[in-house]
């Protein structure tokens, strides 16, 4: 596994994978992984959702 760290690629390229036992101690957080650059990174789930959101409304703006 890639070590965990920042992703400069926006949060809309982030995909759920599994998350490692010890994951599970930090429940408000999912194990993703940047589909753009492969790196995997915590977040929150509120957060990716709310950029998915985001990014959907403006390119339907458009």
């Amino acid at each position: 596994m890639k070590a965990l760290s920042a992703c400069p690629c926006e949060p809309v390229h982030l995909a759920r994978v599994p998350r490692r036992t010890w994951m599970r101690l930090l429940p408000w957080l999912r194990h993703y992984q940047c589909q753009q650059c492969g790196k995997f990174k915590l977040a929150k789930p509120r957060e990716v959702d709310n950029a998915r959101a985001l990014e959907a409304s403006h390119r339907a703006g458009r």
